[in-house]
């Protein structure tokens, strides 16, 4: 059988560009888990439910603990 010689570099170029889509794809995937793996052992500290209880404490302070936080909000 007789092929076109441009059909086969066609087919060449497609074959070799979707091995380089696909291996980027695979490292970036990879390195992704990497990097979340290595984050998720730091130790990262969360203020937030510091401050949450630091403003129930207050609130109930001065409401001799009648009063109860039910939403705050941070204004910038």
């Amino acid at each position: 059988m007789n092929y076109d010689p441009n059909l086969t570099i066609l087919l060449g170029i497609l074959l070799n560009g979707m091995i380089t889509v696909f291996s980027v794809l695979f490292l970036v995937f990879i390195l992704s888990k990497i990097f979340i793996s290595i984050v998720s052992k730091l130790e990262i500290e969360d203020k937030g439910d510091d401050v949450e209880k630091a403003i129930r404490d207050k609130v109930s302070d001065l409401s001799k603990g009648k009063g109860t936080l039910i939403k705050y909000t941070k204004i910038s």
